[in-house]
This record gives structure tokens, sequence and C-alpha cells, in this order.
């Protein structure tokens, strides 16, 4: 007997829901990234806020020269560093943006063929039923008609 649409349809719908599962655990994986270099950054962020802060507590005591220089020669390579992690977020965020339409399109994709299939068990639970009804309408005619003999 030839398979139902149903039966035809259940394998591609989990290769699709598969590709799905799969998409979802790139994007978890991408934005705990994402998390990751965000927390970096503020951490960068943070430092640099402190370190400024002690650079003015120790301007207002009076500092030297040379110290100062020590400061801001590590403040600019702070700020290289604050600079460097702020692109890292940001190509994080695309990737991540990215891999969240990628799952979309693949949660939609999922969705249609559960909705497909979901159609087409009732089409054929309905076939089935109208199917059966009519041999049991046969069956009572027959049994009728072998009661009423002519």
């Amino acid at each position: 007997m030839a398979k139902s649409r149903t039966e035809r349809l259940r394998p591609v719908a989990r290769v699709v829901a598969s590709r799905e599962l799969e998409a979802a655990k790139l994007l978890n994986d991408t934005q705990r990234n994402l998390d990751e270099r965000e927390a970096r950054l503020n951490e960068l962020y943070a430092f640099r806020a402190e370190y400024l802060r002690r650079l003015h507590e120790q301007g207002t005591e009076g500092i030297d020269a040379t110290t100062l220089i020590e400061y801001q020669s590590f403040l600019a390579k702070l700020d290289v560093a604050v600079g460097q992690q702020e692109e890292l977020v940001q190509r994080a965020q695309r990737d991540c943006a990215q891999r969240r339409a990628d799952w979309s399109v693949r949660h939609r994709q999922s969705a249609q063929y559960d909705k497909v299939i979901q159609h087409c068990v009732e089409a054929e639970r309905e076939q089935a039923t109208r199917r059966e009804q009519r041999l049991n309408d046969e069956h009572g005619a027959r049994r009728t008609g072998n009661k009423n003999p002519t």
C-alpha cells in the first residue's frame, strides 16, 4: 500500500525541525559570545573610569610629570583596548542578528511543516471516517436487502 501524505512528509519535517534546532543552538552560542564580549567591554569601561578617578585624586593632591605621563600612556593603551572591544561587540551583535534571522526562517519552516502535517492528519482522519461510514452503510444496506427477499 502506498504511503500516506503524512507518512511521506514526516521525515522531511524531522529534517526541518533538526535544522531549526541546529540554528537555535548556533543562536544560543552566538548570544553567549555577545554577552561575554559586552561583559568584557563593561569591565574595561569600569576599569577606565576607576583609573581616571585615581588620576583625578592624585592630580588634586599633586602629581609629578613622569607619573602623569605614565597615566596618560596607560589611558591611551586602555582606550585602544576599549575601541577594539567595541569593534568585537559590534561584530558579535551583527553575527547574533544574522543567527537570529536564520533561526527565525528555520522556525517558520518547521511551523509550516507541522501545520501541513496536522492538516493532513485531520484530512486522513476525516477520509477514514467517511470510508468507514460508507462501508457501514453498504453493509447495512446488504443486511437489509437480505432480510427482505423478493
